[in-house]
């Protein structure tokens, strides 16, 4: 009677994804992973970009009818990434931002800085200064249309009525004579 011979099974051969793919996954990963430090480690110089007050100082040079008129339609940005810093602690904050504007008829350099305060941001400076030298302050026609943040002063104003301290009359101190010796010092 012939006699069955049993071989050994064959290893489970594994066709898992990352075996079948591993060639172009593992560079994808490691190219994700330096993408994400890069955007990490460079957001201090990204976030200018993204900042609302950079697009509201280009939204009111774009609508200036005297920055139009020297620089002629349409204002741009020269370069992609303004320069400037931005600061909030707790509900106060200020941005600045210096960055350059085109027009068809020439450039200016724009200096921009605001504060925020009471949950507002407000314009403190938003300045141009063209190709020529010359310089134009639109901050005083901001200040016009939406009001200053700075309380007004008014010299003679009442000053509010201070209740008095409620401190006692009479105060008292102890002192108590001490001798000292010096040596070589007379009595």
């Amino acid at each position: 009677m012939p006699t069955a011979t049993v071989e050994p099974a064959a290893p489970a051969v594994c066709h898992c994804w990352y075996r079948r793919n591993w060639k172009w996954v593992a560079p994808l990963l490691v190219l994700l992973v330096i993408i994400g430090v890069g955007l990490v480690l460079a957001w201090p110089i990204l976030q200018p970009w993204f900042h609302e007050r950079y697009a509201a100082s280009l939204k009111e040079i774009r609508e200036s009818p005297q920055v139009i008129e020297k620089l002629g339609e349409p204002i741009e940005p020269t370069r992609i990434l303004p320069g400037g810093s931005i600061t909030m602690q707790g509900d106060r904050g200020e941005a600045s931002f210096n960055f350059d504007v085109k027009g068809p008829k020439g450039t200016a350099k724009v200096s921009s800085r605001s504060r925020y305060m009471d949950g507002r941001w407000d314009f403190n400076q938003l300045e141009l200064t063209f190709d020529d030298n010359s310089r134009l302050d639109l901050t005083k026609a901001i200040f016009a249309r939406e009001g200053d943040d700075t309380p007004k002063f008014d010299p003679y104003a009442k000053q509010p009525e201070m209740p008095k301290p409620n401190l006692p009359r009479n105060i008292e101190i102890e002192t108590k004579n001490i001798d000292i010796d010096i040596p070589g010092a007379t009595k």
